[in-house]
């Protein structure tokens, strides 16, 4: 979001932990997630600022664990405008900086769906 802090690091001591919101049958992280609770899909495509030309579909979330060392960058989400229709965004946002390094992001658990 323009004129929010913006800070890039490597993932700390003991690593941390970030929730994603996942395509139906996608296995592979991408390279945003988020520290919020992401508990609907409002909240993707509104607080996570998510637009239908990012993802076009969402059904569940994925919380993930991101080894110490790995690149990050977290601020907060700003707004999208995608087919006339703005996604205000305000939520926090983390991005992996390296491409290479979500392969290193490991799944704790199963996904869990969301309406």
């Amino acid at each position: 979001m323009e004129g929010a802090a913006l800070n890039s690091f490597p993932s700390p001591s003991g690593g941390m932990y970030i929730q994603m919101a996942m395509a139906p049958g996608q296995t592979n992280p991408g390279g945003w997630g988020t520290l919020d609770s992401i508990a609907t899909v409002d909240y993707v495509r509104n607080g996570l600022a998510v637009t239908p030309a990012f993802k076009s579909q969402i059904g569940s979330v994925q919380e993930f664990y991101i080894p110490e060392g790995v690149q990050v960058q977290i601020g907060t989400v700003g707004p999208q405008t995608y087919n006339g229709i703005t996604y205000p965004g305000g939520g926090n946002q983390v991005q992996i900086l390296n491409y290479s390094d979500r392969s290193k992001l490991v799944p704790i658990g199963s996904p869990r769906p969301i309406n």
